[in-house]
């Protein structure tokens, strides 16, 4: 095949551009109307016509066992039962013929010891016990009739829950909705209430109406403890793989509107990071490669997502599964090397239609702005007299006195530049005039003025029903959010349909559409991080504000002196006003997204199926950044460009008015799979489990950019004509002007690129006596994005696995063992980086100084036919386990994983001819491999069972990996290897990793720092940053190697109760101090300023070094980058706290379930290891603000 691949145009004119970017393909539009039109079709008659299911057998001496799987086979129904339970089973003779399943359950289980109840098409199995104890004649004088409810944990109604007396042969069964009544029963009796995969739940008869909730049991759903791996459903008893599920239960124990926050400390293997810096927020068993995307393959509902997670509604979501080992996510192929993360959304079930409405207030705290160490306004203003004396300034007033620039100057500069030039003013005068500023801080007026309490409102909609032949759920959500930055928020509208049609017993489609739309707006306001156009930062005391609470301008670019004088000659008004410029500019960023998904599955004979999938997907994102014509933007551009002629006359090439950006991109994908499956048991002993199928994807994206003056946002009009070519001279360079010019920024650009790829898998599962289980799968990926070969556009990749369930051994008799199954699995998973290409990539350009104008081609990556895809092998051993009546419960997992044909960076041949900014060019290729291993485990355990209800979670996680090989040598010096915010591999060393000098202490003679030369102690700063070589510098892991969460649940009658709390070990962080170059140029200072060195001895209390003057920059960066500024950063993090109270039918509404849920989260670490009071996730950022929420939903 021929594939264009990845060709960028910026600032391009006449280039030939696919007439299909920025718009919609007309004929996809098409499918997705006639999809919405069947939609609205089928949900419109989903209760008509429908057909009973129909049950045939015709079995003799056959197990229990495989009867219930026949039939689960013929009607879609799941079965729940107890393993054990079977063992008392008899044969089963039956012939039946076009049953309904009821009728044919009846006339199965008349001779069985067992009766059953159904609910959404899940058969409970349970004993046919009944107790028989006599009762006393003082406890038949008691007698009352005792009513009911019973629920699950979130409150759905439990239908066939067996209820007794302990002690009395007196016993009920709850109703289709959960009611029971017991007639009877004596005040003291103790109830209890079984059903199968519930928790037993025992209370003592005090009154006439006892509700109570049931936990459920995770071990015990044998029969339909379900893996979704996006291409099927298994089993967990026939899966060998590692999987993590993650139910509707547990994801909403978090209100975020983020689903990954949702998942954040809740499941294994999954690690989430909050720190400001590295490149990693999200892996799974940690990183699997160097410099290609780490993050794991998002799939929804079947099939790869390309769009946000974010943006992905959590009310709408069922479950989500995590595939974490090579036989789990393998069969994802090539973009599985990093995990692979199921999200299933919600579906309609049989029974009867149910509403629900949801709606959440979170409210966040304003962030800690003295969370981050600051140079006080009384040290700054010292260290600003004591440089002006020493003649810092003098460079920035020469340039005003030669009329160029105009450097700016704080106001206590500008006083000390006042007295020199007016010897009028006394010292006391001075002083007292600079004394007034100690007493300002700059935070003060952020957090009046620039910061608020953030506020998120959730509100969500969803109505669900059918009947045994459809089902449909239909949902809307919307979301509303006030940022802690003033002038910052969002919204999101999610609008979500999904049917489902057996339309006979062997056909069935599924029809589903969803869209999404979010406005994000952000004005001109960063908060403590503002800077101006030449690099100042805010001056600690700067006054933002003034005392009737009206902005103030700071004079950061330029002297007050300049903006005055162009003022005076015409320019307009040059000032900068922080409070004011947060309404001037208006940046929104408005996100789509629509998905349409189709399918249909046909049964042809028993147990082989063909079935048919296609999703379309269409995104847009549109960004306006928006200046009205009083923004500092506008009018600093206009001023700039602006000249004065001899008669006093204002030439402006850039008119007068607003700007505006528009930045439009598009992306479109369409997908579509092929699949036969086949699942067979034969006599109760071979069961085989297969599918195989092809599948194609094209994505294509576009993008373009516009930049537009004089716009009028009213008229919708701009100004046209502009010469983007010329060069003009810049005003404020004053005299210098004519000798430095500049373009107008003309914004405008086109991109596009096109991916392409066709797969195809197998999967099979072959299954023995229920107890020994072999697994394997195959696929083949090919893709326009790697080698120019055929056979390198392709790879294949696989895995291997075998289980073992242990406890169904005829001799394995240890009672207290409910559940025992060891599994293994071994594999191979791909990974793609699409900053890649086979083929050589570039940008067209229309303007270059060095090309006199001309159109040409920038090279953004040279070509390599050689490259291959990365491929991760994967071994992992696990041992899921179930004991003492399943009150302890876990599983145990260890792995090893090795990275080949990791792409790395590696200098191109000079030859070529090929340069970036006149400096050699780097290519990416096939260079470097990794190999880590780890652990998972995960122990529950239900510590108590009674009234009063105690479950206990606990999550670990070991993960340790090193680069094995890598062929390029970026440096053997150390300084090469000091970026925090970037992968820095070095063979044999934690592939996630910051590298530090040795530190030897500060000078006792002057403070300056020490390290190792030749292991000997030295202060030569330059010797010091630019000689030693790599294998002298120290490295420290940046990712925790142990992390996990304890969680904690309690429920007592309708109220629950859960803690989260999460730990991260062995790991480091690098924290900022002061850096006295950038406290002198750009007005930045750390609080590290007031711990410096400033007299022998004070070498014994700190590690600051002394202030120096003028700076010492290779000195600075050694102490940067020294072991003095590494922290350890483990820590014990209070999580979150939630809290329920759920009304079951109350009497003054109509409704089935009111629950009420409380949600406080950001609060606080319990213990770190770090003595300098820094949070390890904040180390550069300020610390968020305590979360609060509340939260209610009612269903009918």
């Amino acid at each position: 095949m021929n594939y264009n691949i990845h060709v960028h145009t910026i600032g391009c004119k006449n280039q030939s551009v696919s007439r299909w970017y920025g718009h919609f393909p007309y004929r996809y539009v098409l499918v997705m109307k006639l999809i919405l039109l069947l939609t609205i079709a089928f949900s419109l008659h989903v209760a008509a016509h429908t057909k009973a299911q129909q049950i045939s057998l015709h079995v003799e001496n056959e197990t229990l066992e495989n009867v219930l799987k026949e039939i689960r086979k013929q009607s879609g129904y799941a079965f729940m039962y107890n393993s054990r339970y079977l063992q008392q089973a008899r044969p089963v003779t039956l012939n039946i013929k076009e049953k309904e399943i009821g009728q044919a359950l009846s006339m199965l289980f008349a001779t069985q010891p067992f009766t059953y109840t159904i609910k959404n098409k899940v058969i409970t199995i349970v004993p046919k016990k009944e107790p028989t104890q006599h009762h006393s004649r003082e406890e038949e004088q008691q007698q009352r009739t005792i009513r009911g409810r019973v629920t699950d944990s979130i409150g759905n109604p439990l239908p066939n829950v067996t209820v007794s007396v302990v002690g009395r042969p007196i016993k009920g069964i709850t109703d289709a909705n959960g009611y029971y009544e017991l007639a009877g029963a004596s005040t003291g009796n103790t109830l209890l209430f079984t059903s199968v995969g519930y928790q037993p739940y025992k209370t003592d008869i005090d009154r006439s109406e006892i509700n109570i909730r049931m936990q459920s049991y995770a071990a015990m759903m044998e029969a339909v403890d379900i893996i979704n791996t996006g291409y099927q459903t298994l089993p967990k008893e026939r899966t060998a793989g590692s999987f993590e599920t993650i139910d509707n239960e547990l994801l909403n124990r978090s209100i975020s509107t983020n689903l990954f926050e949702r998942l954040e400390n809740v499941t294994n293997g999954l690690y989430t990071s909050q720190n400001d810096v590295g490149p990693d927020k999200y892996l799974i068993r940690g990183r699997s490669t160097i410099l290609a995307d780490a993050k794991p393959l998002i799939v929804l509902d079947n099939f790869p997502f390309d769009g946000n997670l974010e943006d992905i509604n959590p009310n709408d979501i069922e479950n989500v599964t995590i595939l974490k080992d090579a036989s789990a996510s393998s069969i994802w192929g090539a973009r599985a090397g990093n995990g692979v993360i199921v999200v299933t959304t919600k579906k309609g079930k049989p029974g009867t239609q149910h509403i629900s409405i949801t709606s959440n207030v979170t409210v966040n705290r304003k962030p800690d702005l003295y969370s981050l160490p600051k140079i006080s306004s009384s040290d700054y203003i010292d260290l600003e007299q004591q440089l002006y004396e020493l003649g810092y300034y003098q460079a920035d007033e020469s340039m005003h006195q030669d009329g160029y620039l105009f450097p700016p100057f704080t106001p206590v500069i500008q006083l000390l530049r006042q007295q020199k030039s007016n010897p009028t003013m006394t010292e006391s005068e001075l002083q007292q005039a600079i004394d007034k500023y100690r007493n300002y801080d700059v935070r003060k007026d952020l957090e009046k003025y620039f910061y608020q309490t953030g506020v998120i409102q959730q509100h969500a909609l969803n109505v669900s029903g059918g009947t045994e032949n459809a089902n449909y759920y239909i949902s809307a959500g919307y979301d509303k959010q006030k940022m802690a930055l003033v002038g910052d928020g969002r919204d999101r509208i999610t609008l979500r349909s999904q049917n489902q049609f057996y339309l006979s017993k062997q056909f069935s489609i599924d029809l589903g559409l969803n869209f999404m739309q979010s406005n994000n707006t952000y004005g001109e306001n960063l908060g403590i991080g503002m800077q101006s156009g030449s690099f100042k930062s805010l001056y600690p005391y700067a006054q933002l504000v003034d005392d009737n609470g009206n902005g103030q301008p700071i004079y950061w670019n330029y002297t007050k002196d300049f903006i005055d004088d162009a003022q005076s000659k015409g320019l307009l008004n040059w000032e900068y006003n922080p409070l004011d410029e947060i309404d001037r500019r208006e940046f929104k960023m408005r996100t789509r997204q629509a998905i349409a998904n189709t399918g249909a599955t046909y049964i042809f004979i028993d147990g082989l199926a063909l079935s048919l999938r296609y999703q379309l997907l269409y995104a847009d994102n549109l960004t306006n950044n928006h200046y009205n014509k009083d923004a500092y933007y506008v009018r600093d551009l206009v001023n700039r460009f602006s000249t004065i002629d001899d008669n006093s006359n204002i030439i402006r090439p850039i008119p007068m008015g607003e700007i505006i950006r528009k930045d439009n991109s598009t992306s479109f994908s369409h997908q579509g799979r092929v699949q036969l499956s086949y699942d067979k048991n034969w006599a109760g002993k071979h069961e085989v489990n297969a599918i195989a199928g092809w599948e194609i994807k094209e994505l294509r994206s576009a993008g373009n950019t516009n930049t537009y003056y004089g716009y009028s946002k009213k008229g919708s009009t701009n100004t046209t004509g502009l010469n983007y070519n010329q060069q003009y001279p810049q005003y404020q360079y004053g005299i210098l002007a004519p000798y430095v010019t500049e373009r107008i920024p003309s914004g405008w650009a086109i991109s596009g690129a096109v991916d392409r790829y066709i797969s195809y898998y197998s999967n099979a599962t072959y299954g023995y006596l229920s107890r020994y289980y072999l697994s394997g799968s195959a696929r083949v990926d090919a893709s326009n994005l790697f080698g120019v070969k055929t056979n390198q556009k392709q790879v294949p990749l696989w895995s291997v696995g075998t289980a073992w369930q242990i406890d169904k051994e005829p001799n394995f008799n240890l009672e207290w063992v409910n559940s025992l199954k060891l599994r293994f699995t071994y594999g191979s998973q791909g990974n793609v980086s699409k900053r890649v290409s086979a083929y050589t990539t570039g940008r067209y350009e229309n303007f270059n100084w060095k090309l006199n104008q001309l159109e040409h081609i920038t090279i953004i990556t040279p070509p390599n036919a050689s490259l291959r895809w990365e491929t991760i092998k994967m071994a992992n051993i696990g041992l899921d386990f179930s004991i003492l009546d399943n009150r302890f419960y876990g599983s145990m997992e260890y792995y090893r994983k090795k990275g080949y044909d990791l792409l790395g960076s590696a200098p191109l041949d000079p030859t070529t001819g090929m340069s970036v900014n006149d400096g050699p060019v780097s290519y990416y290729g096939n260079l470097a491999q990794i190999k880590g291993d780890g652990v998972d485990l995960k122990i529950g355990a239900v510590l108590l069972d009674r009234l009063f209800r105690w479950k206990t979670d606990l999550l670990y996680n070991y993960h340790f990996t090193k680069v094995t090989q890598y062929d390029m040598p970026v440096s053997a010096l150390g300084n090469a290897y000091l970026a925090d915010y970037m992968i820095n591999p070095v063979i044999g060393r934690n592939i996630n990793a910051i590298y530090a000098f040795k530190w030897a202490g500060l000078n006792a003679e002057n403070g300056a720092p020490q390290g190792y030369i030749n292991n000997e102690i030295s202060s030569d700063a330059s010797a010091l940053y630019n000689q030693t070589p790599l294998s002298e510098m120290n490295y420290y892991p940046t990712h925790p190697t142990s992390f996990g969460a304890l969680r904690n649940t309690f429920d007592y009658r309708n109220i629950s109760l859960s803690f989260n709390i999460s730990y991260k070990f062995n790991y480091y962080f690098r924290r900022p101090s002061v850096q006295y170059s950038q406290l002198f140029s750009s007005w930045l200072g750390h609080g590290d300023y007031s711990k410096r060195w400033q007299k022998p001895g004070d070498e014994a209390n700190t590690n600051v070094p002394a202030m120096v003057y003028p700076a010492n920059s290779l000195s600075e960066s050694f102490y940067l980058y020294s072991d003095a500024l590494i922290e350890k950063g483990d820590h014990i993090r209070f999580e979150d706290v939630t809290a329920g109270y759920t009304f079951e039918r109350p009497a003054f509404l109509p409704v089935q379930r009111i629950s009420i849920n409380a949600y406080l989260s950001n609060l606080g670490i319990i213990w770190k290891a770090n003595k300098n009071d820094i949070d390890p996730n904040h180390t550069y950022s300020l610390t968020p603000g305590k979360t609060y929420a509340l939260g209610i939903n009612v269903t009918f």
